[in-house]
C-alpha cells in the first residue's frame, strides 16, 4: 500500500493504540505532535522559496489531522516516531483496566431519620 499525506491508517489491538501517517512531503522537524485533552493533533508545515532567473518561487504545504483517544489509552507515554519511509508511526498502550466493584453486589444502605 502506498503512503500520502492524506492517509493513515490505524494499527490498534487489544495491548496497543497505533496509528501511521504518510508524511513523507515534510522533513521531521516540520511536524509536531501535541495531546490536547481527549485528542491527538498532528500537524506538518513546510515553506519553500527559490529564486531563478529572475523568477521567484514559493510553495507552501500543510496537514492537520485530528484524532480523537479512545478510552484506556496511557496518553502520558503516547510516542511518535518518523520511519525512513517517510510514515510517522504514533504509539501508546492501553492502561490497565480500572478494578470496579462486581455490578451484581448489592449494598443496603441505612436511611437515618433526623428531626428537623
Amino acid at each position: 500500500m502506498t503512503h500520502d499525506e492524506s492517509e493513515q491508517e490505524k494499527q490498534s489491538s487489544p495491548k496497543k493504540y497505533a496509528i501511521n501517517i504518510g508524511v513523507q512531503d515534510f522533513a521531521p522537524e516540520d511536524i509536531k505532535v501535541e495531546v490536547q485533552g481527549d485528542n491527538l493533533i498532528v500537524e506538518a508545515k513546510q515553506e519553500e522559496k527559490k529564486e531563478e532567473v529572475g523568477m521567484f518561487f514559493h510553495s507552501f504545504k500543510e496537514l492537520r489531522r485530528t484524532f480523537v483517544i479512545p478510552e484506556g489509552v496511557d496518553k502520558k507515554n503516547i510516542t511518535s516516531a518518523y520511519s525512513s519511509g517517510g510514515i510517522l508511526e504514533i504509539e501508546s498502550s492501553f492502561l490497565p483496566p480500572r478494578i470496579t466493584e462486581d455490578p451484581e453486589e448489592k449494598t443496603e444502605l441505612n436511611v437515618e431519620h433526623t428531626d428537623e
